[in-house]
């Protein structure tokens, strides 16, 4: 497997990455700026109200958005295991 082959591999896999992470990981950052909000108007310092709100809030959108989120996954990981025997020679 050559430099540029190996490259790309990865760039598609850091690609791929960021865009299956990238709608839970917003909807934790909104809910966690509005938790953050209400907790300082209404003065709660309860440290799990936050963390248990992301969490349902993240789990929501992986099922809501899977049918969207997990097909290129799975291309990928197709295309990487027709591509093993390729990428193991010398």
């Amino acid at each position: 497997m050559d430099d540029s082959t190996l490259t790309q591999q990865l760039s598609d896999a850091l690609f791929l990455f960021a865009s299956i992470a990238g709608p839970p990981l917003a909807v934790a950052v909104v809910v966690g700026l509005i938790i953050g909000l209400l907790q300082a108007v209404t003065q709660l310092q309860d440290q799990t109200m936050p963390l248990t709100f992301k969490v349902v809030a993240v789990c929501a959108t992986l099922l809501i958005m899977a049918t969207s989120l997990f097909p290129p996954l799975l291309t990928f990981t197709e295309n990487m295991f027709d591509d093993f025997p390729a990428m193991t020679k010398f």
